[in-house]
Parts: structure tokens; C-alpha cells; sequence
């Protein structure tokens, strides 16, 4: 039996908390998972084989919402309130460059 995606990342979320703050561990975790990401790479077909993230994204948030406990901790939740008001202004103010390397 196949579990859908919605068990999946219920499941990660119940083993690992890390995995509730974090949208780009948890994608990584699945793919992974999922046998998509080898060492630390992904080629390119299997990037166009994998959930898409964003589909991972709202999958969490639905399990969060249907299972509280599972939400991502205060501290978290205050750095993403921060970050959804400034949702998007990035791309006025840093070019594409600086952005990748102060994030990566």
C-alpha cells in the first residue's frame, strides 16, 4: 500500500521537530526519502519527478492545522509572522546573487 503524502509528512512531523520549522528540510527530507537525492545532489530528472514543493508546502500546513501539536514552535512562529510582512519585498531590494549566496 502506498501512503499518500499528507501520512508522509504527518509521520515526519510526529519523529522529527526539526522538521516543523523548516519547508526546505522537510521537501529535502521526502525527496530523499522518496530516493530522488543521492549523497547531495538531484539530477535533473528526478527535479522533474518530485513533488513539487510547493505541494509539500500546503500538505504541511494542512497537517498542522488538523493536528496542532504539530505546529512549528513559538520561537518559529514569531520568525515567520516576521518574514510573511515582508513577504516577497526581496526581490525590490537584493539582486538575484546576493540573495542565493547570503542564503545557501
Amino acid at each position: 500500500m502506498q501512503l499518500k503524502l499528507y501520512d508522509v509528512i504527518k509521520s515526519l512531523l510526529v519523529v522529527n521537530e526539526k522538521l516543523r520549522n523548516s519547508d526546505k528540510e522537510l521537501i529535502w527530507t521526502i525527496l530523499t526519502r522518496q530516493g530522488l537525492i543521492h549523497g547531495e545532489s538531484i539530477t535533473y530528472e528526478n527535479f522533474k519527478r518530485a513533488e513539487h514543493p510547493e505541494t509539500i508546502r500546503r500538505t504541511r500546513q494542512m497537517v498542522q492545522a488538523d493536528f496542532p501539536e504539530l505546529q512549528s514552535d513559538k520561537r518559529w512562529k514569531e520568525l515567520k509572522d516576521v518574514k510573511e510582512t515582508s513577504k516577497g519585498t526581496y526581490v525590490y531590494r537584493e539582486s538575484m546573487f546576493d540573495y542565493v549566496q547570503d542564503k545557501y
